[in-house]
This record gives C-alpha cells, sequence and structure tokens, in this order.
C-alpha cells in the first residue's frame, strides 16, 4: 500500500479525481442554477452530449492504438489533458462572458469535451497496475468523494457572504475561478506524471511468492558422504502452487 501512495502515476490519477469533481459540481449546480431561464428546454442536451462523446472517444483512443499511430501513455495523456484542461479554459471563459448564447455553446461544449479524460485518467489504473487497478479505482473514488465533501462548504460560504443575486456575478466568480484553478493545476500535473507503464513496485509485488500465493522453500538432509545411501547428501525442496504440495529430493 505504501508503494501505491508514494506512486506519481497513482497521485496523478487521484488529483485528476478530485479536480474534475469541483468543476462538475460547478457546472452541474450553479450555472445550471444561474442560467436557468436561458436552459430549462435544453437541460438534457449537455448529457446527451456526454454520452455520445464517452463512446466516441473510447473507439478513437482503441483506434489509435492498435494501428500504432500513438502509444498508450500518449493516449492516456492526449485525452486526458484535452479533456481535463479544455474544460478547465472553456468553464473559466464561460463565466468571463457572462450569461449570453455564446456562453450557453461554451456550456455544452465543455460538457462533453469532459469525457474525452475518460479514456485517459480513468482507464489508466489498468495500464499502470493490472494487480492493484481495483484499489486504485477505489482511491480515485474517494477523492471524488472528498471533491464533495470541500466543494459544497466552500460554495455555500462563498455564496452567504456574498449574497448571491441573478445581477451579482461575484460569487459566481469566485467559485469558478477557484474550481477551474485547480481542474487546471490537477490536468498539468495528470499530464507531467502520468503513465501507462506498468509500474515495478506492482510488478515486483506480483512476482514475489507471498503475492502470488505460491512457496518454495529448500530442507537439507543429512550430511556426511556415504556412497552407500545415495539420499544422505541430499537436499528436499517442497514446492506449493494452489494447494497441491510436490516433493523432489535432489542428490548433490
Amino acid at each position: 500500500m505504501r508503494s501505491i501512495l508514494s506512486s506519481g502515476p497513482v497521485w496523478a490519477i487521484l488529483l485528476a479525481s478530485f479536480g474534475r469533481t469541483w468543476t462538475y459540481n460547478t457546472l452541474l449546480h450553479i450555472m445550471q442554477w444561474y442560467y436557468n431561464d436561458e436552459i430549462r428546454y435544453a437541460k438534457e442536451i449537455p448529457y446527451f452530449l456526454m454520452m455520445v462523446s464517452v463512446v466516441v472517444s473510447g473507439f478513437v483512443a482503441d483506434g489509435l492504438q492498435e494501428k500504432n499511430l500513438m502509444t498508450t501513455s500518449t493516449v492516456r495523456k492526449t485525452f486526458g489533458g484535452t479533456g481535463l484542461l479544455t474544460e478547465a479554459v472553456l468553464f473559466l471563459t464561460m463565466v468571463y462572458v457572462g450569461p449570453t448564447d455564446f456562453a450557453m455553446v461554451l456550456y455544452f461544449f465543455a460538457m462533453s469535451i469532459r469525457e474525452l479524460a475518460v479514456a485517459g485518467y480513468m482507464v489508466n489504473p489498468l495500464d499502470i497496475s493490472p494487480q492493484y487497478a481495483g484499489i486504485i479505482a477505489g482511491l480515485s473514488g474517494a477523492m471524488t468523494s472528498l471533491g464533495n465533501l470541500t466543494f459544497y462548504p466552500m460554495m455555500n460560504h462563498i455564496f452567504n457572504t456574498w449574497k448571491i443575486r441573478h445581477d451579482h456575478m461575484t460569487p459566481l466568480y469566485a467559485v469558478s475561478v477557484i474550481s477551474g484553478g485547480l481542474q487546471f493545476l490537477a490536468a498539468l500535473i495528470f499530464v507531467v506524471f502520468s503513465s501507462a507503464t506498468e509500474q515495478d513496485w506492482s510488478k515486483d509485488e506480483a512476482s514475489s511468492p507471498s503475492a502470488s500465493g505460491d512457496a518454495l522453500y529448500g530442507t537439507s538432509c543429512g550430511g556426511g558422504n556415504n556412497n552407500n545411501d545415495p539420499y544422505l547428501d541430499t537436499t528436499e525442496v517442497t514446492v506449493s502452487d494452489g494447494g497441491i504440495s510436490l516433493n523432489v529430493i535432489v542428490k548433490r
């Protein structure tokens, strides 16, 4: 567990999960509230675009690898970085331009482009450690929950402080800049530190006897050089695999 928690590629995944949660909550709860009048007849559009985007990005990512146009590491960095960075930039731009038709276009585009990251950081645990991918995915889910736990108290504090109104953009700017900034930083960390190569700690622990459940040990038997007893100077080796034991006597 210590090797997992001290791994740079693992933390790149965890921080991507944390940052992405903040922008999603902001887009979902704040933007839909602020632009409620403008998008009340089109609230389903972003989710339809997200569905299409995540499926298409998966096929494209696999195709790039199968045709050897990109390495797996490049695919993960490209899709993860594009999804995270582009969403953060669109998100901040949308808040800057205010409640306009152009902002609505940016909103829909941001909600769809974010799903490119699924082909990046979300499947990355299987690349860096197939054996412990479930643990890493669980830690990623925990970081998502931590993002929710920290986002809402911060949002409530800012909104209650400024008493947000439809004509008062200050608290909206504050929450958006914090959320977008966190995701932008998380995206940069992912692009720099992520990897699609199985980590050494995963290989070492997977190949060790204790990790695989196999045991190999030797016990010296006898001693001396009595040629009349060929088994007096021998070594007995016991190999255990999956509950089946095999005793082998090797003459030295």
